[in-house]
């Protein structure tokens, strides 16, 4: 209706008590609601957390992270009268805080040590019942101890010796191939064919080191103790693990990079010519020629190893062959064979790849002192003239 003024709307003002009233009710309920939910919130929690397997999810968490220094444990096994002796060759590798270590010594009296080398846990004489060496049957228990006490985040336990060096990325790359959930014995025998005879050729030799994943570490625990008692005639630790581990059928997984050097004087043969594979380890130090003959004490002669070690872990005395080739003249061709890190061998001739990567013959046998046999190739190291020139 045009021109129809509406009336205006009035309005409608509640009565202050009654306002008061309706405010207070809404607020109490609203507090008691709240207040329910809070406690059913609260409670529901405490169930789900109750029930929840917090462990397993940090497991997984933990399973997604490559394999690092911090998943392995090390067993070092050695005693009180040659640890002082022989500490300065884990100073070279050992690192307080990213590795974890158990060492065992064969003997009570022990002064105090400084601080940042591995921990110690002192296997005292005459507590292992395995009769005639036990010395060795304490020895063989490291990784079974050490797996019975539990420590959180471990893939790996790895043993060797208080004269063993490791090279820890190399090692980490090495076991990081394989899966720790499942049973791998890792290792390598020994460069003495005498020695492989005398033990096994399938038997991973403990002062070279060998890795034990965390599963097979569980299962060599239920075994240990009647395994030991079987084999109590056995001479080293090694023997016995590799002994428990062939009644649990598990074989040794080789890898080339761990070497027990059962070899006798110069290895220089070997190290030039190492195999395509990570260097993991290096034993029996103390047994022969320096290293390097530019200095009079092992300890030096390692150290500029590891120094290399140190810039380039990974290329550690691999083995590299070029060739500089005169097309003029044959006088101008050159073999270089590079052991990274380690030294350089120069031929002015042309030399084939397949006899530049086989070790000269520069040391002898463990046990007698002889030119072999060894579980690998070897050639003579003597002097060679160029052959006559082909026109």
């Amino acid at each position: 209706m045009a021109g129809k003024v509406l009336p205006a709307c009035k309005p409608y003002f509640l009565n202050s008590k009654i306002t008061t009233g309706i405010l207070r009710r809404i607020i109490k309920t609203s507090l008691c609601t709240l207040l329910l939910f809070s406690v059913s919130l609260i409670s529901y929690f405490v169930l789900l957390s109750a029930s929840y397997n917090w462990r397993s999810t940090i497991a997984t968490v933990d399973l997604l992270q490559p394999t690092n220094l911090s998943h392995i444990v090390f067993g070092i096994g050695g005693s009180a009268r040659t640890w002082h002796r022989r500490r300065g060759y884990s100073e070279f590798w050992w690192r307080p805080s990213e590795m974890r270590a158990m060492c065992g010594l064969t003997r009570r009296r022990l002064k105090r040590l400084v601080g940042g080398e591995p921990a110690l846990r002192v296997l005292a004489a005459g507590t292992d019942r395995h009769a005639k060496h036990s010395a060795a049957a304490r020895m063989a228990r490291i990784a079974t101890e050490t797996y019975g006490l539990g420590i959180e985040g471990v893939r790996w336990f790895v043993m060797g010796d208080d004269d063993t060096v490791f090279f820890p990325e190399n090692l980490v790359a090495v076991l990081g191939k394989y899966d720790h959930e499942q049973i791998y014995y890792i290792g390598a025998p020994s460069e003495s064919v005498e020695q492989d005879e005398i033990h096994s050729y399938g038997m991973a030799f403990g002062g070279g080191g060998f890795a034990v994943s965390y599963a097979a570490a569980a299962a060599l625990y239920g075994v240990i103790d009647g395994c030991l008692e079987r084999y109590a005639y056995f001479y080293g630790s090694d023997q016995r693990v590799h002994a428990c581990f062939s009644e649990l059928g598990v074989p040794l997984t080789r890898e080339p990079g761990f070497h027990q050097v059962d070899l006798r004087r110069d290895v220089y043969g070997m190290l030039a010519a190492h195999p395509v594979a990570p260097l993991v380890s290096l034993h029996h130090i103390d047994y022969v020629h320096p290293i390097s003959p530019l200095f009079p004490s092992q300890l030096d002669a390692l150290r500029t190893l590891f120094n290399a070690a140190r810039t380039d872990p990974a290329r550690t005395l691999q083995q590299s062959i070029c060739y500089l080739t005169g097309r003029s003249s044959p006088v101008l061709n050159w073999s270089v064979s590079v052991s990274w890190g380690y030294t350089i061998q120069l031929y002015p001739w042309i030399v084939e790849p397949n006899q530049l990567e086989v070790p000269f013959r520069t040391f002898k046998t463990w046990r007698s002192f002889r030119k072999g046999p060894f579980g690998f190739n070897t050639r003579e190291l003597a002097p060679q003239t160029c052959p006559a020139s082909v026109h």
